[in-house]
């Protein structure tokens, strides 16, 4: 496995117990959004390039939708952003992560803090980056982290919690 600078691209084989992977990597549309508004838009504050230092954004519920602006830049100082989320319920999170700049390219990551690990990465050439999440159990905590694999711009972050679909056994 190469190593980069980024941890989006050492993506790590072992996924925590309590996130499963459903990342949907397709470059348009979005899929069954939340029509609640957000509220407030959430600005992102640095420090927040390490799993120690990542925004606290707070819980996530089904029917919660988050709507987060940064900015980026491909070498440093500012080459990761870290959100921090808490699950309050098992959930399915849908993210879509906007470049503003329409050339700079965009990953995002999930970190699992107790693992201290990536554990999966949306990292294609499309904007937006449009991702699914399952997580499984309530009180987990997990970071959405942006990278950029190309260019310094600002982006648009849009989080939101859906109600966990489980396949009948």
């Amino acid at each position: 496995m190469s190593r980069h600078s980024s941890p989006c691209h050492d993506v790590r084989a072992a996924l925590a117990a309590s996130l499963a992977l459903l990342l949907a990597a397709c470059g348009g549309g979005h899929h069954g959004h939340s029509k609640k508004p957000y509220d407030p838009t959430i600005r992102e504050v640095e420090p927040n390039g390490s799993a120690a230092t990542a925004n606290g954004i707070g819980p996530l519920r089904p029917g919660d939708a988050y709507l987060v602006r940064g900015h980026i830049t491909d070498f440093g100082p500012d080459v990761f952003d870290g959100f921090a989320f808490v699950s309050e319920f098992p959930l399915e999170l849908e993210f879509v992560l906007t470049a503003d700049h329409p050339a700079a390219d965009l990953d995002l990551c999930v970190y699992d803090p107790f693992l201290g690990e990536v554990v999966a990465c949306v990292e294609n050439p499309w904007n937006p980056e449009v991702g699914f999440v399952a997580v499984l159990d309530a009180g987990i905590e997990f970071h959405l982290v942006v990278s950029s694999f190309l260019g310094t711009t600002g982006y648009t972050l849009e989080v939101f919690g859906h109600h966990l679909e489980v396949a009948p056994e």
